[in-house]
């Protein structure tokens, strides 16, 4: 017997969050979880907490605004 279900965030959303988004719940979880393993680099083994990927997420995004990188204007 084969189940046809697919995720559907929308369902997620009205049922836990109004304001859900994915920076929501990384920022939710950074929260939550700041010492907790959040990313495993598998060749080298490099591991991030929920609060040092936000750091490194952070001063990616500080680095590309430096650069002129900002939203697309559709």
């Amino acid at each position: 017997m084969q189940n046809n279900y697919t995720y559907d965030v929308a369902m997620f959303r009205d049922t836990f969050e109004t304001r859900f988004t994915y920076l929501n719940g990384f920022m939710r979880n950074v929260s939550r979880f700041k010492t907790r393993p959040a990313m495993t680099d598998p060749l080298s083994g490099r591991r991030w907490t929920y609060e040092e990927l936000n750091i490194e997420a952070n001063r990616l995004a500080h680095a590309l605004r430096a650069s002129g990188v900002g939203k697309m204007m559709l």
